[in-house]
């Protein structure tokens, strides 16, 4: 997902290649029911909440981006991503 690579992230996270996204509530392994729901996975992969750190905070309002840089996203290009 960090190298741009939305569509090889999705298709990480659905049931097959053709798509379906995981249920968060199903188990990962569907045929061992003692395995670990998909929720519970995340949740110990998800680092621990930290107070943030005033260095990192921005004071000042974000630059507001040209509008014309959106306006080529559309459903179509939204739709071929994913």
């Amino acid at each position: 997902m960090f190298t741009g690579k939305c569509k090889a992230a999705i298709d990480l996270l659905s049931n097959t290649r053709k798509g379906g996204v995981h249920h968060i509530l199903n188990h990962v392994d569907p045929e061992d029911p003692s395995s670990p729901s998909v929720r519970d996975v995340l949740i110990s992969k998800h680092p621990s909440a930290q107070p943030a750190h005033q260095d990192y905070i921005l004071g000042e309002e974000p630059e507001i981006p040209h509008p014309t840089i959106f306006d080529a996203i559309d459903a179509g290009v939204i739709r071929s991503a994913a």
